[in-house]
């Protein structure tokens, strides 16, 4: 029987997840202000700056973070790549409210989006191998969701990003970068502290490593006498089983995880393009793109804990629920943007498009990187990382491709 991950350290990956996409919500979140300042057009564009970095960050990643940690170890190596990329978000995160040309502020937005991917490339690797009840995936991909509704509070109490004024936004990023901060030493007592973060460490490490005989393994350096008992305890033989096997090449790993790739693959894609399209939606409301933003963003996330309520049985149950999904993403944009369309502009109907699109994307990303977990035999887990690797080309190259599609789709229309 699978160990459940305690509540208090699917908290912790919950804070974390907030805080991978916390600036890029706060940018993403002021479609109504960037509209006034740099036109219609412009949040395509700071679409595909946030969006453009996560595909050759996740190849990047796939490639070496495997070969750093065995250098380094998974502790020092994933401590370094969160905290940098923590670091580097806060300090461009405050600096914002001092950018006023356009090229400066996608430049900005593409760091942001640059540390972001390594952030949730860092993070997803991490779920993989601290747990496999789901929880901690879980548990990561709401908080991910659910930092756009923490920008709403801050939206709210900053009175900035819900018109063309730009009283508040000083206290707003700063804000923001202070939570980001927050987050970041979240992740750091994740990994560093808890004692479930340096025994998954440690025990992947061993994995890594070749070693066949973990007690040997475990005499330099020596770790906690708690942690060394707990690793120690009934679990040799299991980690001898998954000595046994070599890591997974990417073409193994795809073979066996195609269908979750697939289901990722069609519902980011089109939850990106149809957030990528918020600006250019018809309406007489001034703020229906920020609130169907927000409804976006509450709803992916509340899809993300359903996963746990109701899993779904099989890949290919979740792929027919994926398919089923993508039939309500034409009929957005034919609402938003056809004038011959029935319902065309009808605020409402366009509410609840995003709110089913959006829920039942955020369901079938976060079932599929459970389900994938549990494609790989118990021999395999070494490998656990490497396919999270996977998982996350296949999100990053769908999140390109939704923002290539709103271009060419703005461009069309002219």
């Amino acid at each position: 029987m699978t160990k459940k991950s305690p509540w208090h350290i699917v908290a912790l990956f919950a804070v974390c997840g907030m805080g991978t996409s916390l600036s890029v919500s706060a940018v993403m979140s002021c479609i109504v202000y960037y509209k006034f300042i740099f036109g219609n057009s412009f949040f395509v564009y700071i679409n595909v700056a946030i969006f453009a970095p996560m595909l050759p960050m996740a190849i990047l990643q796939a490639k070496w973070d495997t070969e750093f940690d065995i250098l380094y170890g998974t502790i020092t190596a994933f401590s370094f790549r969160g905290i940098i990329s923590f670091v580097i978000g806060i300090v461009v995160t405050s600096c914002l409210p001092l950018v006023k040309s356009q090229i400066a502020f996608c430049c900005m937005c593409s760091l942001l989006g640059f540390v972001s991917a390594i952030l949730v490339g860092t993070m997803n690797q991490l779920t993989s191998f601290t747990s496999s009840c789901g929880r901690n995936q879980a548990g990561f991909l709401f908080g991910s969701q659910a930092s756009g509704l923490v920008v709403l509070a801050l939206s709210f109490l900053s009175d900035f990003g819900r018109s063309q004024s730009s009283r508040g936004q000083v206290v707003y990023y700063l804000t923001v970068a202070a939570m980001t901060s927050l987050a970041l030493l979240a992740f750091i007592y994740l990994i560093c502290i808890t004692k479930l973060g340096k025994s998954a460490a440690i025990r992947r490490d061993y994995q890594l490593s070749g070693s066949r005989n973990l007690e040997s393994y475990l005499v330099e350096p020596q770790p906690d006498q708690s942690i060394r008992e707990s690793l120690l305890k009934g679990d040799e033989e299991e980690d001898r089983v998954q000595n046994r096997a070599s890591l997974k090449s990417y073409q193994t790993l795809f073979k066996k995880s195609r269908g979750c790739c697939w289901c990722i693959m069609v519902s980011v894609g089109s939850n990106i393009a149809m957030s990528a399209w918020f600006g250019q939606v018809a309406s007489s409301i001034t703020v229906l793109p920020q609130i169907l933003f927000f409804t976006r963003v509450f709803m992916d996330a509340l899809g993300r804990p359903a996963s746990l309520l109701c899993s779904p049985s099989s890949i290919r149950t979740l792929a027919i629920v994926a398919g089923l999904r993508l039939v309500f993403v034409p009929i957005f944009f034919l609402v938003a943007s056809d004038n011959k369309f029935p319902g065309y502009g009808n605020s409402n109907l366009l509410i609840i498009l995003v709110a089913i699109i959006a829920f039942f994307s955020g369901y079938v990303t976060t079932s599929s990187y459970q389900l994938a977990t549990r494609q790989l035999a118990p021999e395999e887990a070494s490998s656990l990382t490497k396919q999270a690797s996977l998982l996350n080309i296949a999100f990053a190259l769908s999140a390109i491709i939704g923002v290539l599609f709103t271009l060419a789709l703005q461009e069309l229309k002219g």
